[in-house]
C-alpha cells in the first residue's frame, strides 16, 4: 500500500437514478493518504513529512507513514456511448 488512500465524508447525490449524469457534494471531508513503504515514505513521497537529519548526518525523526487532510470533495459521473 503506498500509497493507499481512505476518504470519510457525508454528502449529497443527485442524479443516481439518470442514466448518464450524476453529482456528489461532501462539505466535510476527510483524506487519510498511507504510505506504508518506508522508501517512499523516507522521501517525503505523497505528501507524507520526510525523514530529518541533522547536520552531521544523524536521524532526528523517521518519515511518516500518514497524512491526514480535510476538505471538500466534489465528484461527478458522464457516461456516454462513444460508437
Amino acid at each position: 500500500m503506498a500509497p493507499a488512500y481512505l476518504f470519510l465524508g457525508a454528502g449529497l447525490e443527485y442524479g443516481r437514478l439518470i442514466e448518464k449524469l450524476s453529482f456528489y457534494a461532501s462539505p466535510v471531508t476527510f483524506k487519510t493518504t498511507f504510505v506504508l513503504d518506508n522508501d517512499l515514505a523516507n522521501s517525503g513521497a505523497f505528501g507524507v513529512n520526510p525523514v530529518i537529519f541533522d547536520m552531521d548526518g544523524n536521524l532526528l525523526r523517521e518519515g511518516d507513514n500518514i497524512r491526514t487532510e480535510f476538505g471538500f470533495l466534489l465528484t461527478n459521473q458522464y457516461s456516454n456511448e462513444v460508437s
